[in-house]
């Protein structure tokens, strides 16, 4: 879901960072930027790593083969390779992956330790505007609610106070989100969701949409990894990003186009982000990658933090079909270990303040 570059965004400001290394040395390195230079947010920023706690004060604890790192809100931990070794894998994906991030939504209340159920709302009950110009809804926690195992994203007809379009009028329509900012941020790695798009049989309706995004849009690029676009009519992946690797901004997107997915009802989707490329998976079937040698004006694959997002958009230029619910019965994302590993540390790089 591509972001109108004029929305409001909102960070949280604090962000403990955690690194893992695997007792056999090898190794993760962080992503660069690589798409010039940064655009402050209406609403702050991040903070950055304070002196002793930057990535490179690691490195003499790492060393070894390029692997991942995430960023998380929960402190350290520890995962022993028995725990790894019975974990869920990426579903038709070959090689050895350590579960680094997952929600089964066994609760009755979406985990907000993991989630925020709105677009950069101020607190987690915020109404928010909608991500983009063309959608018709906003985004009300209210229409997220957890149950049987599963998150439910509902799109319905409303009138409310402070529900309102991207351009502040009044929405007919609410829908519901959730996002890792602020809690979970991943570099490269594997990523996957099973969703079930409604209506449930049949072509796809509305909007909906898996992907990850970046602190700075579209330098830091954002990895459609699914959405159903024109009203639900076809669905596909896209990678957006930077063409212009200077101070300027030129926002493309990169696609082979076409359906990939003829039916709504349950499916499983996720993408392989290495150095230099994507290769993207609905079902277990690889459907196609994006690679750096893809871009124009000499632009890379990012290599900049990305946090994780699903939701139910309602695209004003198409039929719109409510009410309508987006399931989803798990969210999990990996980083690729270069051989099993007997443990993993998870050592916070940032400060916690």
């Amino acid at each position: 879901m591509s972001i109108d570059n004029s929305a409001p965004r909102t960070a949280f400001l604090t962000l403990a960072g955690i690194v893992l290394s695997f007792s056999f040395a090898d190794s993760v390195r962080s992503g660069t930027r690589h798409h010039g230079v940064d655009r402050e947010r209406d609403h702050g920023r991040r903070e950055t790593a304070s002196p002793g706690h930057d990535s490179e004060s690691r490195q003499s604890d790492l060393g070894g083969d390029v692997i991942g790192i995430v960023s998380a809100d929960n402190g350290s931990q520890s995962i022993s390779g028995d725990e790894q070794s019975s974990a869920p894998q990426p579903l038709g994906v070959g090689g050895t992956w350590a579960l680094v991030f997952q929600d089964e939504f066994e609760g009755t209340s979406l985990d907000l330790s993991k989630w925020r159920p709105n677009w950069f709302g101020a607190t987690d009950e915020s109404i928010t505007k909608p991500i983009n110009d063309r959608e018709a809804s906003c985004y009300d926690p209210a229409q997220v609610t957890v149950s049987g195992g599963q998150a439910h994203l509902t799109a319905v007809s409303v009138s409310k106070p402070g529900c309102v379009k991207k351009d502040g009028s009044p929405a007919e329509y609410a829908s519901g989100i959730i996002m890792s900012d602020g809690h979970h941020e991943f570099t490269y790695g594997f990523v996957e969701a099973r969703i079930y798009l409604p209506p449930g049989t049949g072509t796809p309706c509305n909007w909906s949409a898996f992907w990850t995004d970046g602190q700075e849009w579209p330098q830091d690029g954002e990895i459609d990894i699914m959405e159903t676009l024109g009203g639900g009519g076809y669905a596909r992946w896209t990678y957006h990003y930077d063409a212009d690797t200077g101070p300027g901004e030129n926002h493309q997107a990169y696609t082979l186009g076409g359906n990939l997915l003829a039916e709504s009802g349950w499916h499983v989707f996720g993408a392989d982000w290495q150095p230099d490329l994507i290769t993207f998976y609905y079902d277990g079937v690889d459907v196609g990658s994006v690679a750096s040698s893809d871009l124009q004006g000499g632009a890379s694959i990012t290599g900049s933090p990305q946090y994780i997002i699903v939701n139910l958009g309602l695209d004003e230029n198409y039929e719109i079909t409510v009410p309508s619910t987006l399931m989803v019965d798990y969210v999990r994302q990996w980083i690729r270990v270069a051989k099993k590993p007997t443990g993993i540390r998870v050592s916070s790089l940032l400060p916690r303040s």
